[in-house]
């Protein structure tokens, strides 16, 4: 399938056997032995998806829109997000951290 939004994000798996695009949509696309554990595509966003980050067995990942929403799939945990809380300037992306509960969302600096 065809993103209807552009490429944002594309994010690889540990193994490099395969790898996510994500699209400003929400959609997701997973190649190679990457799967596909859902997506925010055909939902209501506020805000176009910048980002995307696996979690660190591959089993899952997280997206994160420029409002600094963050959207858990496959066994990604959801602890919650900055969507409608004041941020200094739109989120460019996520980053994945040691501990598997947290992730850091990204803003562009000015």
């Amino acid at each position: 399938s065809t993103p209807s939004g552009a490429a944002t994000s594309v994010a690889r798996q540990s193994s490099g056997g395969g790898y996510w695009l994500a699209a400003a949509d929400g959609g997701v696309f997973a190649f190679g032995t990457a799967h596909f554990y859902g997506s925010m595509a055909g939902k209501h966003l506020n805000s176009p998806i910048s980002g995307i980050v696996p979690t660190s067995d591959d089993h899952g990942y997280w997206l994160v829109g420029k409002d600094g929403a963050v959207f858990a799939f496959g066994d990604a945990l959801s602890k919650g997000s900055m969507a409608g809380k004041a941020i200094a300037a739109p989120v460019i992306g996520i980053a994945a951290t040691m501990d598997p509960r947290i992730v850091v969302i990204i803003v562009r600096s000015r």
